[in-house]
């Protein structure tokens, strides 16, 4: 199997391209998303890209509302994480553009392929 860097999301992207893998700014199919601008970063894997649409499969999301309990957030192998995972489809250049209003920003793509 492939094995990914394990440190914080926001520091996946650099670790990446230090292991071997190919990285990027454009986004792939199969492809990992490392986003940072927040104390961890985050990362999402890319499910499918058709130039101008993607669709993210993310964990650690839609806890409408209620604090995860302590340590429930910073390992994605606890089981209350993998409740809430979403796949969603964005445009692209607007999903970028939510990101920057939020102080976020992709660094970019972890190519598995």
């Amino acid at each position: 199997g492939v094995k990914l860097p394990t440190r914080d999301a926001k520091h996946w992207y650099d670790l990446a391209k230090s292991m071997g893998f190919k990285v990027g700014s454009t986004p792939s199919k199969n492809s990992v998303m490392v986003i940072t601008g927040t104390m961890f970063g985050h990362v999402a894997f890319i499910e499918a890209w058709d130039g101008e649409n993607i669709t993210v499969s993310e964990g650690n999301v839609n806890w409408t509302g209620y604090m995860p309990p302590d340590g429930v957030g910073i390992y994605a192998s606890d089981e209350e994480v993998l409740k809430h995972i979403r796949v969603s489809t964005h445009n692209f250049n607007q999903y970028r553009k939510n990101l920057i209003t939020r102080g976020r920003k992709i660094a970019g793509f972890i190519y598995l392929e």
